[in-house]
């Protein structure tokens, strides 16, 4: 089809943005386990000599030519695997420290969890309550004790508070699809990454960003029953993707509400 268009129209330079796209849509997704961590990538092929290496918030962004094998791909990801995450930590910490959208949820009164707008209201009390009166959406009541609404603390103290949200809320989701295929970690833990949704390594270890908990739960549920697979399946083969299915027949449709959602902290990739 393209040919034919510039056959009619001529040929024409496409934007460097529709250039970008196509080649994302192109990339092929590759996970290489290294020691004891994993490394994602996206490999696109391009007309150069050797072989580019990019880390991003949205990922490492890996440039081959198209005579270069993957093997040697990844014998070259093994390589620079500590610079690699030298950068990832970089990114990582950089990013955390010039996005903090907590302080704009206490300041507008407004925090979204599991994929609802949750209302909060500030006491003279100490702690955290969630409460729901009748005929009434939740709201989520922060007792300041008398310090101001965007004091640091009571940001930590909200933060907390998801942390145990996101723990109770993902174990559970954890045991009942570990129970639906039949096999489950050796253990899982929250994650504070601002690169990815979740990870699986080769010791059947499996991390959930707490920030999870922000979305809405059929998502939250793709992200999980996602790692889970990777137990079976460390990688994103025919056969990983079958696993994924067995329990959650839309997640193409669930994949592509994540990866199109509005990020809560803004950094964070739109898919595992």
């Amino acid at each position: 089809m393209s040919r034919w268009l510039a056959q009619i129209f001529g040929h024409h330079h496409a934007p460097a943005t529709a250039r970008r796209s196509d080649l994302a849509a192109n990339a092929q997704q590759g996970i290489l386990v290294h020691g004891h961590q994993t490394i994602r990538y996206s490999l696109v092929r391009r007309p150069r000599k050797s072989i580019g290496f990019r880390v991003a918030l949205d990922g490492l962004h890996v440039s081959a030519p198209s005579w270069v094998s993957v093997a040697a791909i990844e014998q070259s990801l093994r390589e620079k695997a500590d610079w690699i995450f030298r950068q990832q930590k970089r990114i990582e910490a950089a990013a955390q420290s010039s996005q903090d959208p907590y302080q704009d949820y206490l300041e507008h009164q407004c925090l979204p969890l599991r994929g609802q707008n949750l209302a909060i209201r500030f006491e003279t009390r100490s702690g955290l309550r969630l409460i729901q009166e009748a005929d009434q959406f939740p709201v989520l009541c922060i007792g300041t004790a008398g310090k101001r609404q965007s004091d640091a603390l009571t940001r930590e103290r909200l933060i907390a508070w998801l942390k145990k949200e996101a723990r109770s809320d993902f174990d559970a989701r954890i045991h009942h699809y570990a129970g639906a295929l039949g096999f489950a970690p050796a253990r899982w833990q929250l994650s504070s990454a601002r690169t990815r949704w979740g990870s699986c390594n080769a010791k059947s270890v499996i991390r959930l960003n707490w920030r999870l908990i922000h979305k809405d739960p059929m998502l939250i549920d793709y992200v999980v029953v996602h790692e889970l697979a990777h137990l079976k399946e460390l990688n994103h083969s025919p056969r990983f993707w079958a696993i994924v299915e067995s329990v959650l027949p839309d997640y193409r449709e669930r994949k592509r509400l994540l990866r199109h959602d509005q990020d809560p902290v803004n950094s964070l990739p739109k898919e595992p």
